[in-house]
């Protein structure tokens, strides 16, 4: 089932709840960070392909990315890459905080 089969689904179903979750521009995101797709993905973790993905629409980022992603937004300038995270049934975990302050 692709992604325009599940929206068409979801559509024509009334009893369904729209998807309520803000839009992140990830390229405005990005480029206000200064940093190149590859440099963005290395600095956060995420999989050059997931970033080109959310940059053209494709996809979009999952509710632990979206989080990490508004954070990044709200402090371009924060220590967000030297986090440590863990991932735990495909959600986002932060187990940490920055590497530096250990």
């Amino acid at each position: 089932m692709t992604d325009d089969d599940i929206a068409r689904q979801i559509a024509s179903n009334p009893d369904a709840a729209p998807d309520m979750a803000p839009e992140v521009d990830v390229r405005a995101i990005r480029r206000a960070s200064g940093m190149t797709q590859a440099e963005f993905a290395a600095a956060y973790e995420f999989s050059i392909r997931t970033v080109q993905e959310w940059e053209r629409g494709a996809k979009r980022p999952s509710g632990p990315a979206r989080t990490l992603l508004r954070a990044i937004k709200s402090d371009p300038e924060g220590d967000w890459g030297l986090m440590d995270f863990g991932y735990i049934g495909g959600g986002l975990l932060v187990v940490g905080g920055p590497r530096s302050a250990r």
